[in-house]
């Protein structure tokens, strides 16, 4: 018998996450949130900084978790940079302003984001008085 040292090479697979701009991550997560904080950077310009966390009058959701942020936008342009920073997310419901200016809120329920139209929320308020026979007006 003899005894011999053999170089063994043990190669170990790992998943790393890669932000657009080449910093990696090991978690998803962090990866997911470094992404969101630095496109937030480029669009806190429109945000109402005021109305942080004001939930929508008209919103029908029973979570604490979800966060809201209102922005405010003059014309296609700066509504599409708000748009383009939030590319890569999951929507439920997303569409484009009817009229600028336009304020809206984004709603992130656990990475979900849904937005809410101010112009919508005061119609949806108007025909709920009007339910009970009541005129309203908003200026």
């Amino acid at each position: 018998m003899k005894e011999i040292e053999k170089e063994i090479k043990v190669t170990k697979t790992e998943t790393i996450y890669v932000a657009d701009d080449g910093k990696e991550f090991k978690n998803l997560y962090d990866c997911r949130d470094y992404e969101i904080n630095k496109r937030y950077e480029n669009i806190k310009k429109y945000e109402l900084e005021s109305l942080r966390s004001l939930v929508p009058l008209d919103y029908d959701g029973m979570s604490d978790e979800s966060g809201f942020v209102w922005y405010k936008v003059n014309n296609l342009e700066e509504y599409n940079e708000i748009e383009n920073a939030f590319s890569n997310m999951e929507w439920y419901h997303k569409h484009s302003p009817n009229s600028f200016p336009a304020t809206f809120c984004i709603e992130d329920y656990n990475g979900w984001l849904t937005m809410h139209y101010l112009d919508e929320i005061i119609n949806n308020t108007k025909r709920y008085f009007e339910k009970f026979g009541l005129k309203t007006t908003i200026e």
